[in-house]
């Protein structure tokens, strides 16, 4: 994420801080209308969808948007990452190093949030098969097809689907209409014994 704090510009020492982190949840901001009406502040998607902002809202569930110039009203300064993305899109480093007591650092190690991400994400490691042992390839299909999908990929239509479960009902009421006058067929007659042809 972006920095945490964001100062108020004009030097005033009575002026709001803002922290990045008093807002990541739907938040009430310290201010009533004269209505009564509550105003919060929480995170959404932008309106492209590829960017998280902030903004302000009606309900404590962060779900009707409302003007962000209640913040500046209440706070004196815009709301910050109103327009601009909360989640920063340069990579971070995934290594470390710990100076130890006589200052020289020790081996880089991986960071706890690389370690934990790379264990638990998809993996397609063909393009590594020259430098792995066992490459992982489980979730390249899965990769592939996130792929697709944000390139604006359209699945094909389900006719095949639709014909097949046409077929499916069609022959499944063929046989059933036969297993019906096979059952008839085999019915057991009803014998009179009280006639003389019943006399074996």
């Amino acid at each position: 994420m972006y920095d945490m704090c964001v100062e108020a510009e004009d030097g005033d020492d009575d002026a709001y801080v803002f922290d990045l982190q008093d807002w990541m949840e739907c938040t009430a901001i310290d201010y009533e209308s004269d209505d009564g009406t509550l105003y919060y502040v929480g995170p959404k998607c932008s309106s492209n969808g590829e960017k998280i902002n902030l903004g302000v809202f009606r309900d404590e569930y962060c779900t009707e948007a409302h003007d962000d110039g209640v913040f500046n009203d209440v706070y004196g300064m815009s709301l910050p990452y109103s327009s601009t993305n909360i989640v920063a899109e340069n990579c971070i480093s995934c290594t470390e190093a710990d100076a130890n007591n006589n200052g020289y650092y020790q081996d880089k190690e991986l960071t706890e949030i690389c370690d934990e991400s790379y264990a638990t994400s998809a993996k397609c490691e063909t393009n590594l098969a020259s430098n792995l042992a066992y490459p992982i390839e489980a979730g390249c299909e899965y990769i592939q097809r996130i792929e697709i999908s944000s390139r604006g990929y359209v699945a094909p239509s389900s006719a095949f689907a639709t014909t097949m479960a046409v077929i499916f009902g069609l022959a499944t009421s063929g046989l059933a209409f036969v297993a019906y006058k096979m059952h008839m067929a085999t019915k057991v007659r009803k014998i009179n014994l009280n006639d003389d042809s019943a006399v074996v």
